[in-house]
């Protein structure tokens, strides 16, 4: 069976950032949206814990926020490596790149398990926060009859959808643009750790000088035999007869 030329996207290192940018300037394109990600992730899980937390523990949110605070000095690390093209310094940011990322990924499998767990502690809470959509004759106050209000049926089948609808939508995020962005994002910056340099594939180096000069000294021998042939091949008193409009013979 052939095997399909995508397979080498999971089975090969990369050799470019997003198949066309350069390691280097693909790296330093990486550690300015790590930057940018972790500000806005950390910004979004520390203050609004009452808000995020009700479907999981509390401390979940706050390990994300602390993780994703401590991703912004890594990503400007990586910024200052790869200015640099310090080797060592490059492996210790493609390390650090890789524990925090796996952390994160670790910090949010774990809020997607506490999300599909209470599920339908969320839809209640849910249907008690949209309550007063519907309308109710139970105060002293009558309400008067309004065609056009929503039911309680209405509000809790919008609940369920809407709880559903955010659960799919968490486990495309997690699988999409966490696990798979952020594993091969790891194996671009692994692969300019081991090749810092990144010498361009398109020039070809000849790795073994024994054959450079081997082929040389062939070369040279062969223009040797050919110059020997053209001195034998000719000799003084020989007919040379050149063919054309008059047919003349020359001698040498």
């Amino acid at each position: 069976m052939k095997k399909s030329r995508f397979n080498s996207i999971f089975t090969k290192r990369p050799t470019k950032c997003c198949c066309c940018i350069p390691f280097r300037p693909g790296t330093i394109i990486l550690c300015i949206l790590l930057f940018i990600n972790g500000i806005w992730n950390a910004s979004i899980f520390l203050s609004e814990i009452a808000a995020y937390s009700q479907h999981t523990a509390r401390g979940v949110p706050v390990l994300l926020g602390l993780f994703y605070f401590l991703v912004v000095p890594i990503s400007i690390f990586g910024i200052y490596v790869t200015s640099k093209k310090n080797e060592k310094l490059i492996e210790w940011f493609s390390t650090l790149f890789w524990i925090s990322l796996s952390l994160l990924l670790v910090l949010h499998l774990i809020d997607l398990i506490l999300f599909f767990t209470w599920k339908n502690d969320v839809i209640s809470a849910c249907q008690n926060d949209l309550s007063y959509f519907v309308p109710s004759n139970s105060s002293t106050v009558q309400v008067a009859f309004d065609p056009n209000a929503f039911t309680k049926k209405q509000v809790d089948d919008a609940c369920v959808q809407a709880v559903n609808l955010s659960l799919s939508w968490n486990l495309f995020d997690f699988i999409v643009f966490k696990a798979i962005v952020y594993f091969y994002f790891g194996a671009v910056v692994s692969a300019y750790s081991k090749n810092p340099t990144q010498i361009p594939t398109d020039v070809k180096i000849n790795t073994n000088p024994d054959k450079e000069k081997n082929d040389k000294m062939a070369s040279g021998k062969q223009e040797l035999s050919l110059d020997e042939v053209k001195g034998d091949s000719i000799k003084p008193n020989d007919s040379i007869k050149l063919v054309g409009t008059s047919r003349t013979d020359f001698s040498i």
